[in-house]
């Protein structure tokens, strides 16, 4: 959005053709006044086009550049002074932060939609579970080791319920343990910023696999229970070898299902092409 677009406020009148569309269904409600003019100042900031350091126009010269009123202007700064992006010299006025603040780290959920962003997740969560694993068998407590014996319990009981909500609950629950058991505040909150995409894949994969990979499930509930055997142990090299392994097959598995079987060239995750048919067996 140009800074000098102004911004239609809500219930303005709209074109005759868009008056004639047939009646909708309830939706979430749209974005404030407010909100939008506090995402195109964003934007502007992000891009560039408002510098670090820059001092911005008055409240009165921004607000008639959004075409917007003077309050409306103030509590778009509002935000933006709470998220740090902008700050307020007295006597001087309202400047860009000179260094803004790192955005914070996020998967978007509908990334399990792409195999290839899957297989790149399954790389970074491979090197976060195998050493999360390995403190984990350094550090644990009694307490940690009932949580994940209660996880590995409880994904039993799905699968043999059928359950695939509960299944990918307790399959969290059983990662969400062994972050917890490194004791390591960062593991934990990193871990958590996994959850909502977690899910999500998770889900997908299961249901996939149940349709065409029979023995998936048997086959990770043996490695979940040599990552929990390999910490019950106190050994930290098995449990980073079997946290390892249990992420290098589970991305085979959702490879040869979503887009060919899966390798590992020197060290990372790829998908294999598929093999080209003879023209024989074409």
């Amino acid at each position: 959005m140009s800074r000098s677009a102004p911004l239609r406020a809500a219930g303005a009148a709209r074109p005759r053709e868009e008056a004639a569309a047939p009646a909708a269904q309830p939706i979430l409600q749209a974005p404030s006044l407010t909100e939008r003019v506090a995402e195109a100042l964003r934007g502007d900031i992000l891009s560039g086009r408002r510098a670090p350091g820059e001092a911005l126009p008055s409240e009165q010269a921004m607000a008639a550049s959004y075409g917007v009123s003077r309050t409306v202007m103030r509590e778009a700064i509002s935000r933006l002074k709470a998220e740090n992006r902008v700050s307020t010299r007295q006597g001087l006025g309202v400047f860009v932060a000179a260094e803004p603040p790192p955005e914070p780290f996020q998967i978007d959920p509908s990334s399990h939609e792409d195999v290839a962003e899957v297989l790149q997740i399954c790389e970074l969560r491979m090197g976060f579970e195998a050493e999360a694993a390995a403190l984990a068998a350094l550090r644990r407590e009694p307490a940690d080791l009932a949580e994940m014996d209660a996880a590995v319990a409880a994904i039993g009981a799905a699968v043999r319920a059928g359950d695939l909500a509960a299944e990918v609950e307790a399959d969290i629950r059983l990662h969400a343990a062994i972050s917890a058991a490194t004791h390591n505040t960062y593991y934990v909150s990193f871990f958590n910023s996994l959850h909502r995409f977690l899910r999500e894949n998770i889900t997908a994969s299961w249901r996939r696999f149940a349709e065409g990979e029979p023995t998936a499930e048997a086959e990770a509930q043996d490695e979940h229970r040599a990552i929990r055997d390999a910490i019950a142990d106190r050994d930290p090299e098995a449990a980073r070898t079997a946290a390892r392994r249990h992420m290098a097959h589970t991305a085979e598995r959702i490879a040869r299902l979503r887009g060919g079987a899966a390798g590992l060239r020197d060290g990372a995750i790829v998908p294999r092409r598929p093999a080209r048919r003879s023209k024989e067996g074409a």
